[in-house]
């Protein structure tokens, strides 16, 4: 109980020092208007339109850097069209809803060195194995309450 008197009076000695007080007001002054802040206009981003990429500066020659299609093949960012680019955007999907198996199934397909993303929540421990971090990269899911992303 005194706890809590002392905790709600340290809040309101806080409040009263931060607090500003205009006590000196003129006989004659105007009254003080405040404006409604204006509401920005909202940024739309079309996402048919591809950024344009400056290429002007670079320390690798540009051949060098090279879009992976997919589909078994790299095109260098020089032959990289907009419609290559707008098709490659975003071509890694997340992984929303995770599917988690036991160990003994794991075994089936992983190997003592592979590696993998670690969440350990308690008693509870989640592995993201690279095997399928690669195709993903990203992956989100709720443990205990919380929000989680795991990434890399």
């Amino acid at each position: 109980m005194l706890r809590n008197w002392i905790l709600a009076s340290v809040t309101l000695l806080f409040l009263t020092a931060c607090a500003r007080f205009d006590t000196a007001i003129e006989p004659n002054a105007a009254p003080i208007v405040t404006k409604p802040t204006p509401t920005p206009e909202p940024i739309v981003i079309d996402l048919d339109q591809v950024p344009p990429v400056d290429q002007s500066k670079h320390s690798v020659p540009l051949a060098s850097i090279q879009f992976d299609t997919f589909r078994g093949d790299f095109v260098p960012l020089p032959e990289a069209d907009a419609d290559l680019v707008r098709r490659l955007r975003d071509a890694i999907p997340p992984i929303y809803e995770p599917k988690f198996e036991t160990v003994p199934d794991a075994d089936k397909w992983m190997f003592n060195n592979d590696f993998v993303v670690g969440y350990v929540d308690g008693d509870e421990a989640y592995a993201y194995p690279f095997k399928i971090m690669n195709f993903h990269e990203i992956v989100t899911h709720t443990v205990n309450g919380r929000p989680i992303l795991a990434t890399y």
